[in-house]
């Protein structure tokens, strides 16, 4: 059967593969909330909120801020402490800080109307080439084909790409046989079709190739290289990172601080804290001396050194996150960033994961 093949090399895919996938697709039951959707600000909340994130966490988040924000000029006049709090525990803060960056420059000065073209839809803060193409697609039905993970994953089995696929020159390559196959269909519907079948069927690890209904035709079923496809190139080694943060307590009171500059948690709260270049073992107060004494809290009656809670990994790096408990017999003498709340009412504040967890503990102690 004939097929497309790339511009530069021999990778082919059947020429038939979209309108073969469109039907394949009827048979899908994946409710998600945005499907169907053609509201520009559902489909651009909804796409900002996938990047890094499984549809399956996305969900909660997503009818969280259509509940909180009904429209982009809702959103726009939120303060950011709002949206930091409702995108808890999400991750990728940045992504939080572009929604409303891109919402306000929406709002006040395109008139709550998102821009119908590719170009304009990239120019917003953290509109990316895939997320400006879904919109496109999705809330205009503009032929610029989505590729993401899934895309590239099924697109490499198909074809049978034995190369990296972040060079340069593949990655062309996989455009242009995305675009192609695009070009014989609705462009809406394909791309989320495309997309659905690599979440679902050709996932990962376990795709389901034995009843898969394009396995006659799969370059890397065939080679027996479905689980080598697609080719990655070598991840950075990650950076590990290890914090000590500090329940400092008096009375009923536990004190934060708020996180700032280009801080991967910039704009969350958090513990006080102190960076360490190792880990710190032992219990009780000879333990975590040598982190108080420098800061010169004042007196205290006790402090406990907690066991390493699950570390979280980032893009680049993982974090490693101890916890001390500090019971104080007088005010402590704190920095001036750091102010006092109610143990009872740290929920009303954006924390990161690990120390909201951590605060969740507490409270269930005490």
């Amino acid at each position: 059967m004939d097929g497309i093949i790339g511009k530069g090399k021999s990778w082919k895919v059947p020429a038939d593969f979209g309108k073969q996938l469109l039907e394949w697709a009827k048979t899908l039951d994946r409710p998600l909330p945005w499907r169907e959707e053609k509201d520009p600000y559902k489909i651009w909340l909804s796409e900002i909120i996938l990047q890094q994130t499984r549809a399956d966490q996305a969900v909660p988040y997503y009818n969280r801020f259509i509940h909180e924000f009904k429209d982009v000029h809702a959103l726009a006049k939120s303060p950011i402490e709002k949206v930091l709090k409702l995108w808890e525990g999400l991750g990728y803060y940045n992504r939080a800080h572009n929604l409303h960056k891109a919402a306000r420059l929406v709002s006040e000065t395109m008139g709550g109307i998102f821009p119908k073209s590719l170009e304009g839809l990239m120019a917003l803060p953290g509109v990316g080439a895939y997320t400006g193409a879904a919109i496109a697609s999705f809330a205009y039905d503009l032929a610029h084909p989505v590729i993401d993970g899934n895309v590239i994953r099924v697109i490499s089995r198909l074809a049978g790409i034995q190369e990296e696929v972040g060079q340069r020159e593949v990655a062309l390559e996989i455009n242009h046989l995305a675009r192609e196959l695009l070009g014989q269909t609705l462009p809406s519907a394909y791309n989320q079709a495309i997309m659905d079948f690599g979440a679902t069927w050709c996932t990962p690890k376990n795709p389901k190739c034995l009843a898969c209904p394009f396995n006659s035709k799969c370059q890397a079923l065939n080679l027996g290289l479905v689980d080598k496809i697609p080719v990655k190139g070598k991840k950075k080694p990650l950076r590990h990172r290890y914090f000590l943060f500090l329940l400092i307590r008096y009375e009923a009171k536990i004190w934060i601080m708020k996180r700032g500059g280009q801080d991967i948690w910039r704009g969350l709260h958090s513990l006080p804290y102190i960076e360490m270049e190792s880990v710190p073992s032992g219990e009780g107060v000879a333990s975590v001396e040598q982190f108080l004494t420098p800061l010169a809290l004042g007196r205290y009656t006790k402090a406990r050194l907690y066991a390493e809670v699950k570390p979280q990994t980032l893009t680049h790096q993982r974090i490693h996150g101890y916890f001390t408990e500090i019971w104080f017999e007088e005010n402590p003498k704190l920095s001036a960033d750091w102010y006092a709340i109610e143990l009872e009412n740290y929920s009303n504040f954006a924390f990161p994961k690990l120390i909201k967890d951590f605060l969740s503990d507490v409270t269930l102690r005490n």
